[in-house]
């Protein structure tokens, strides 16, 4: 989103951004005017439990307070006032929402503007979303609400996919088109440049992951992203302890591997804020700067999201992936089938399925390969791995359409008819 509001700042419009406070900045940054959600204090999940309990008079769900796609429609109840009145006021000529945003999808809808989809996860179809993110009784009021107060017929399944008639993919076409059976209404811009991740060349995993190699040492980098390691943590941190435990037991067999581990939490009070804990085959942090880490780095071990997809598949690094829902299961796949990559499937469950009381791992369940051998796989045959994960990387970096992409999009606002 950035990078489009950058570019299409660029090229003389005047963009709207909204955004949380904690995004100010870097939307000035690209040209475009930042805007809030009806506060600058405004939180996703707070809104969300306020229209649970005071427009659709529900008990607020516990996952109200940890998952975007369980929030996000009631939340867009609050929201759609403001933002129609926003809308009121500056008229755009369209409007651009994320895939997970239904706020900004209906309120285009609404205002019978049209409306831009950009898609940041590997699109998925019905099917594969009520699996991962079924929509639950909150969920369901929510459209009933739209309905009622809007003439709005809302599918709450929809709540994670909110596509439109033009929606902007930011990945490489043949990565997901031969899964995702789209149509001349689905435009794959390839990954963004990185230029607008948080980057610091200075923060001390990359001395470490540079250090390692001039020694003739592999570099093991880790990460479950920012979701999974975040607000979904309650669920998932007794998986992610298993799971860094068993990666850390078995490097340490090794001699010729430097491990960095991305925790995604806070650290202790009085610790260093980049560094938790230094130990003889790993270091542990709370964040790292995961585009300029990959360039230092081996092999990655990752959930397999959009974005780390995007950015390990770039950087030709391969991959194992331990993916726990969503498209995290669908780019594990292609980097299997693809042979970049080696997945260990540990039988996560849903946020969904964890809120309904199953555990959040199968119990007892070992996966196969099991970690040990995947990275002994991947590690001993590096060299392999790595010529199939540099061919990759050419592959996206050949796909890289958002200019052209950009331009189709444009014509299109000005094809469509208006309210």
């Amino acid at each position: 989103m950035l990078v489009l509001a950058e570019r299409l700042a660029a090229l003389g419009w005047t963009v709207l951004f909204y955004a949380p406070a904690n995004a100010r900045q870097r939307v000035s940054d690209t040209g475009a005017i930042w805007r809030h959600y009806g506060c600058e204090e405004w939180n996703l999940f707070a809104a969300a439990r306020e229209a649970t309990v005071n427009l659709l008079s529900l008990p607020a769900d516990i996952l109200l307070d940890m998952s975007i796609v369980s929030a996000g429609l009631p939340a867009a109840l609050v929201m759609l006032p403001h933002l129609l009145n926003e809308i009121q006021t500056h008229r755009p000529l369209f409007t651009v929402h994320d895939a997970a945003a239904p706020w900004g999808a209906l309120a285009g809808r609404i205002a019978g503007l049209p409306t831009v989809c950009s898609m940041s996860a590997f699109p998925m179809v019905m099917d594969e979303v009520a699996e991962s993110y079924p929509s639950g009784p909150i969920q369901k009021a929510a459209a009933q609400y739209l309905l009622e107060h809007y003439g709005i017929h809302y599918d709450p399944l929809s709540s994670y996919i909110n596509y439109s008639g033009f929606n902007l993919v930011f990945t490489a076409r043949f990565w997901a088109e031969s899964h995702f059976k789209c149509g001349a209404s689905y435009h794959f811009c390839g990954p963004v440049p990185f230029q607008h991740s948080p980057e610091d060349p200075d923060h001390p995993s990359i001395g470490i992951a540079r250090a390692a190699r001039d020694a003739g040492k592999k570099v093991v980098y880790a990460s479950f992203g920012t979701v999974v390691n975040g607000t979904l943590r309650t669920y998932y941190e007794k998986v992610i302890d298993r799971i860094f435990a068993e990666i850390i037991a078995a490097l340490g067999e090794r001699d010729d591997v430097r491990l960095i581990l991305s925790a995604g939490r806070k650290p202790a009070a009085g610790s260093d804020p980049k560094m938790i804990v230094n130990m003889d085959c790993a270091s542990w942090f709370e964040y790292v700067p995961q585009p300029l880490l990959l360039r230092h780095t081996d092999v990655f071990l990752t959930h397999a999201g959009m974005n780390s997809t995007n950015e390990g598949a770039w950087h030709g690094v391969p991959v194992i992936c331990c993916p726990f829902f969503g498209d995290g299961v669908l780019n594990a796949r292609r980097f299997a089938e693809l042979k970049a990559g080696v997945t260990v499937d540990y039988r996560i469950a849903s946020p969904m399925q964890c809120a309904a009381g199953s555990p959040p791992m199968a119990i007892g369940h070992r996966p196969s390969p099991s970690m040990r051998s995947a990275l002994n796989a991947v590690l001993d045959h590096l060299p392999a791995y790595r010529r199939v994960a540099a061919a990759l990387g050419d592959r996206f970096r050949q796909q890289m359409e958002l200019e052209k992409n950009i331009r189709a999009m444009l014509e299109w606002v000005k094809s469509r008819p208006r309210a």
